[in-house]
């Protein structure tokens, strides 16, 4: 802790040579799996602003999930979608990604009206597709395929046969399966 406090209060003078700790301080914690400690610095008030950047809150949620500390991965993006709101900005594809796989895993209903809300703010076409499947598999998972076959791409012919078939389309999803079988 005493290191972190040191980088923050002395700064490089010269502005273009600044460096920013966040992302190699969080990289070392998951390397090492130290999920608790990993949390305690970045929710502390005193070395918060060290791990602001858009990359420590990623490294953080994947050692978090990878952990099986989903409550906690939820938290930090809470915080993150918080901040970013004031800033007037997104939350990133990646961070998202692991959000919709945390609130998958939770599979409850307010865990995906969450995803739904982060959802709903995003930018669609920057999404990865992991992203849509784990939003998507949410949603079927608490029988409201409607909701996934309306977020799921257009040409995402993988996944959706299984949401058509789900809500009862199994005439669109023969189609979708013959038109797949045409192509490959």
């Amino acid at each position: 802790m005493e290191c972190l406090l040191f980088i923050r209060d002395n700064p490089h003078p010269d502005p273009t040579k600044k460096f920013t700790f966040g992302p190699v301080v969080m990289r070392m914690l998951h390397s090492l799996n130290m999920s608790h400690e990993a949390i305690n610095i970045a929710h502390n008030f005193e070395t918060a602003d060290i791990f602001d950047e858009a990359s420590s809150p990623i490294i953080l949620c994947d050692l978090l999930f990878n952990n099986g500390m989903y409550n906690e991965v939820l938290r930090v993006v809470q915080r993150k979608k918080a901040m970013n709101e004031k800033r007037d900005m997104k939350t990133t594809h990646l961070l998202n990604c692991i959000t919709f796989a945390t609130c998958y895993k939770l599979n409850t209903q307010d865990h995906l009206s969450f995803a739904l809300e982060i959802w709903n703010k995003s930018v669609k076409e920057h999404q990865l597709s992991e992203a849509f499947n784990f939003l998507c598999m949410n949603a079927v998972n608490l029988d409201q395929a409607k909701i996934a076959l309306d977020i799921l791409p257009a040409n995402d012919s993988n996944f959706a046969e299984f949401v058509l078939s789900d809500c009862g389309k199994y005439a669109e999803a023969t189609q979708v399966i013959i038109c797949v079988l045409r192509i490959e």
